[in-house]
Order: C-alpha cells, then structure tokens, then sequence
C-alpha cells in the first residue's frame, strides 16, 4: 500500500472488481476550486525515486493490463 499513490490504487482496485469498462463509468473526475495547503505534506527527493516502483507493484498486484 503506498503513502502517495493511494488514488492510483483506488482506481486499480475498482478496475479488478468491476473491469476496465465498467469502472471507466463509475470514475468521475471533479476539479477543485480551490486548493487548501496543509503543510509538512512534501514529497521527498527518495520517494521521487521509489513512485515508479509502487506503480509496477499497484499494477502487478492487481494484474492490470493496458485496454
């Protein structure tokens, strides 16, 4: 489970419920209108580094495969 990338994992879990067609329905992508900053919420130079890595292993986890 990643620590940043836990809407990519969302998504990848809705993907292995319902397919790739059926999710793509039930998405919706809704724009903010204002942005709120939290502090102490940066990404360190070393995760730039380990993101892809979590990505291969969202992927792998969930067997996606691009459609």
């Amino acid at each position: 489970q990643s620590k940043w990338l836990f809407d990519i994992e969302i998504i990848a879990r809705l993907i292995n419920i319902f397919s790739n067609a059926s999710a793509r329905k039930l998405i919706i992508e809704v724009p903010l209108h204002t942005w709120i900053e939290m502090g102490n919420s940066r990404i360190s130079t070393f995760y730039l580094l380990k993101a892809p890595w979590e990505m291969y292993m969202i992927r792998r986890r969930y067997k996606l495969h691009r459609s």
